[in-house]
């Protein structure tokens, strides 16, 4: 039953043909009701999908007729290569560039219902960048399913017809858009959380009275950190991606705020005492920890990551050892730009280095250490605070 029918579109060079400018038809909506067109119906290999439609409608939208094949012929699908493996219930970040995609997979077990979320900019916790559609295959290119945008608020669900191995193709929503998501599946139900503390970790919760909002903090040796960055709004801070003041981008619940240093400092002067005595933008009982006081805690962790197990882009999640927890939420500049956010992290000491500089804290996604770096102070970083 293959090709029953020669696209309309091949013969008449329609463009679109194999996807090329496929973005100047319609958007194919049928979902095994052929779009509304009454005609026979068979399996067509649209856009690289694999659609049940209508006669009508899959030689419009350029389709390929594969008729009674629910695979549109397999080998129409290659397993790839380079797809990475997914753990249960751990979420597993990504990053598109233009145009491109990323494959994801797992092995399913034959009548074990399956379900798989995914969490970008359109459904998700805010901390992600790009709006996603996902089609599933089986390794024999059977399609799952195809081209779906919605997979946080309820789950996409499949009950696996077969012991194998099955490919989530991952691409932006909206051709060439670049950004950041993240991918889980379960035999549950019940959508993994994408907390990104650690779990082995008794956390301590205090509250700013300034504005009531709920830290965690956690013991590190003979000191207690906050285990998240400060989301205080204090008068020149700003929200990743927003010059407003405002939280546009949905970041902050995240990555806390940005501050230059003299924000981080309110106006108080330079210090590298143990402790080092600058409250700063810290809620009462904290301070701003001196140079010093970091190495100290990087001195005492050695090796060991701060960073935590999710959160951070290409692969450079930490172990998140002692429960700092740290997220890579990127800097500003006194110009209005940002840059690096999910690739790096960067904290503020309350040491200056010059009358320009100041000393602070940097974590890399592909690196595992902190680093002791001086920069600009009217650059805007994240603030951690430390207990007096």
């Amino acid at each position: 039953m293959k090709k029953l029918l020669f696209s309309v579109c091949s013969v008449l060079a329609i463009s679109g043909c194999g996807g090329e400018n496929v973005d100047e038809l319609p958007p194919f909506d049928g979902r095994k009701d052929g779009g509304g067109v009454s005609n026979s119906y068979v399996y067509c290999r649209y856009y690289g999908d694999c659609e049940y439609m209508s006669v009508s409608d899959c030689n419009y939208y350029g389709g390929t007729n594969y008729g009674s094949d629910n695979t549109c012929g397999g080998g129409g699908f290659t397993p790839p290569s380079n797809s990475i493996s997914l753990t249960q219930g751990q979420w597993k970040d990504g990053n598109i560039s233009s145009g491109g995609s990323q494959a994801y997979s797992f092995s399913v077990t034959s009548g074990t219902t399956y379900y798989v979320w995914w969490n970008d900019s359109y459904q998700g916790d805010g901390t992600k960048t790009l709006d996603v559609k996902v089609t599933a295959y089986y390794s024999n290119g059977a399609n799952i399913f195809e081209g779906e945008d919605n997979g946080y608020n309820s789950p996409k669900s499949f009950t696996a017809s077969s012991s194998s191995t099955v490919y989530f193709i991952v691409t932006s929503y909206s051709s060439g858009n670049t950004g950041t998501f993240s991918i889980v599946y379960s035999t549950n139900s019940t959508r993994p959380s994408t907390n990104h503390f650690n779990p082995n970790i008794q956390y301590i919760s205090f509250t700013d009275s300034r504005d009531s909002r709920i830290y965690k903090s956690v013991r590190i040796g003979s000191q207690t950190w906050m285990a998240e960055n400060l989301n205080y709004n204090a008068t020149g801070s700003r929200c990743y991606g927003d010059n407003s003041g405002g939280d546009s981008q949905n970041r902050c619940g995240t990555y806390g705020r940005l501050y230059n240093w003299e924000t981080a400092m309110a106006g108080s002067g330079s210090s590298d005492a143990v402790p080092s005595g600058i409250r700063g933008v810290c809620p009462y009982g904290w301070h701003l920890p001196s140079d010093a006081e970091w190495t100290i805690l990087t001195d005492y962790v050695g090796g060991s990551s701060l960073k935590s197990a999710i959160g951070w882009y290409s692969g450079g999640n930490g172990t998140d050892d002692y429960g700092f927890s740290a997220l890579p939420g990127g800097y500003g500049n006194s110009g209005g730009n940002f840059g690096s956010v999910g690739n790096d992290g960067r904290w503020w000491s309350a040491t200056e280095d010059n009358s320009y500089d100041a000393w602070y804290r940097y974590m890399y996604n592909d690196e595992s250490g902190v680093y002791r770096y001086n920069h600009y102070k009217s650059y805007l970083f994240s603030v951690r605070c430390l207990y007096d």
